[in-house]
């Protein structure tokens, strides 16, 4: 049994390129780890900065899977923070950590799915830094 759940991918950045954020979304089952990169009913919505692209829209899960949302900001200073949160096949959050300039701090959830976010938050992080 399949459920929806609601995610939003972003990549934009400010007019004066000093700012960027970047929201993925990463499918998780037995230890492989899949981005997300298209989504169901996506509509083009508003980002928080005024280049680049944004979209809404859901994304179907089994029973046995994860989703792991990661949004991260970096200013001008190349100094990065965000939240990354992992999600049940129910939509309820289990684990829910901080990314403060390459510290990782738990916030709240099951400590056991630490080690989920691992593989994520490298990709995110190498687009983030990395040239479009």
């Amino acid at each position: 049994m399949s459920s929806k759940i609601e995610v939003r991918i972003e990549n934009t950045e400010s007019r004066t390129k000093k700012h960027r954020k970047i929201s993925a979304a990463f499918v998780i089952e037995n230890n492989s780890v899949n981005k997300v990169l298209t989504l169901l009913n996506s509509q083009q919505c508003k980002g928080t900065y005024v280049k680049g692209r944004c979209l809404h829209g859901y994304i179907s899960i089994e029973r046995n899977q994860y989703v792991v949302l990661i949004e991260l900001t970096m200013n001008w200073r190349k100094h990065v923070k965000g939240y990354i949160r992992v999600l049940d096949h129910n939509g309820v959050p289990v684990l829910i950590m901080k990314y403060v300039n390459s510290k990782i701090r738990y916030v709240k959830g099951e400590k056991s799915l630490i080690g989920l976010i691992k593989l994520p938050i490298d990709i995110t992080l190498g687009e983030l830094y990395g040239k479009k």
